[in-house]
């Protein structure tokens, strides 16, 4: 299985986390993953990446995915309240934007997933 992701969109923000900090954690931004747009977070502690925010999803949707396809992420992803399992971060994009650009059901919308 890949990594669970938690997601929620509000306001033209969208923020996937894979985890919550633990006590004397701080996010870092990944800045060797130059992707207009998406902010990649990683624990100061592991190093390992523990969210993604994207604050204007919408406009900047095109210029990720770009992005995305010449610095591709070698993890893979779960978001399974939505089928989706072990795919890599932009289907999981993809699927954001056909849910809450495309097909907006509400302003705010969040998808909690266990940690599997």
């Amino acid at each position: 299985m890949g990594q669970t992701l938690r997601v929620s969109y509000l306001n033209g923000s969208l923020d996937l986390v894979v985890r919550n900090l633990a006590q004397g954690e701080l996010l870092e931004v990944a800045d060797e993953i130059p992707v207009r747009g998406l902010t990649v977070e990683r624990s100061s502690l592991s190093g390992e990446i523990v969210a993604f925010e994207a604050l204007k999803f919408q406009e900047y949707y095109s210029q990720i995915l770009a992005d995305l396809s010449r610095y591709p992420l070698a993890t893979r992803y779960d978001v399974p309240e939505w089928g989706l399992f072990e795919v890599p971060l932009e289907e999981v994009l993809k699927e954001c934007y056909r849910r809450f650009v495309e097909q907006p059901v509400r302003e705010s919308t969040e998808v909690a997933a266990s940690s599997g």
